[in-house]
């Protein structure tokens, strides 16, 4: 559990999917039983999803796990879904994962010995798509970044502190990105993610490029900071973006986002940094850091 990340695993005893059965088999016994039980094993493949979200239903409110792995039906499988499960819930995004285990599984004991976690590296993005990304931060004159919680895991912090010190391009963080730069540094502009206007926004309004890291619209919604849908995106994630009227990325790099900015840092370091027009974003920081001052003891 390295960088603050936690594996959640949600292990749910699945101890009524008999109730699944129609109504008229549910009272079946000796040779009935069987047929019951051959019945349902047919409907439980003819509708696996359907029983297996009621079974979910029934043990309380599952919907926020990342995934639901398919049914532990022996006791054999055990290792194997176990290793998904913890594999699955690191991989990006992480979260909880849900097994379902059956009771007449459950109390077997097995044999099976653990699968040894074998370490794999993340996907980037290759040169040409990096190349395109770099031209448009070049050609941009009032670029700003929004850093949101992608940002917080692996080294991602540490490459854009090293892009933002570098270029003096500014910073805003969602609330679950608080801490990816230091706030005392001069191209910090602190956080964003209330529903109203506020200072901050007035930067992304006088941005003509807007880069997001890591964003997961959850945080906070386009629509608030870009209701027009006419401001040009670059869209930097270990997964693609999810499209909407508000977020329409011109540019995506998807993959390890860590590796990306360094991507970035280097072309910066080949190229040289152009002369950006910050002196909105500069202006804007030394309000809000009054503001801040101002209400210190509120």
């Amino acid at each position: 559990m390295r960088h603050g990340r936690s594996i959640s695993i949600a292990l749910l005893l699945v101890t009524a999917l008999a109730a699944q059965l129609p109504a008229q088999k549910k009272e079946a016994t000796g040779k009935e039983a069987e047929v019951a039980l051959a019945e349902f094993a047919k409907f439980y493949a003819n509708n696996n999803e359907h029983v297996r979200k009621a079974a979910v239903d029934q043990l309380g409110d599952c919907n926020h796990a990342k995934a639901v792995l398919p049914l532990l039906q022996a006791f054999e499988d055990d290792s194997e879904i176990v290793r998904k499960s913890v594999r699955l819930a690191r991989t990006e995004k992480p979260g909880a994962v849900h097994i379902e285990l059956p009771e007449d599984v459950a109390k077997h004991r097995t044999s099976a010995k653990p699968l040894k976690p074998k370490r794999f590296r993340r996907s980037v993005p290759d040169d040409k798509i990096a190349d395109i990304a770099f031209d448009s931060i070049r050609r941009a004159k009032r670029p700003v970044i929004i850093a949101a919680t992608g940002t917080i895991r692996q080294r991602a912090s540490k490459q854009l502190r090293k892009l933002c010190e570098t270029s003096g391009i500014g910073v805003i963080s969602t609330f679950m990105a608080k801490g990816c730069v230091d706030m005392d540094a001069e191209y910090c502009l602190y956080t964003i993610g209330l529903g109203s206007k506020d200072r901050v926004s007035l930067a992304i309004d006088d941005a003509d490029l807007v880069i997001t890291l890591g964003f997961d619209m959850v945080e906070y919604h386009p629509r608030l900071w870009n209701p027009d849908g006419d401001k040009h995106i670059i869209h930097a994630d270990f997964l693609p973006a999810e499209i909407d009227q508000h977020y329409h990325p011109d540019v995506e790099l998807i993959g390890d986002l860590a590796h990306t900015l360094g991507m970035l840092n280097e072309r910066f370091e080949k190229h040289g940094v152009p002369e950006y027009d910050l002196s909105k974003q500069a202006q804007i920081r030394t309000d809000m850091s009054t503001d801040i001052a101002e209400h210190a003891d509120d």
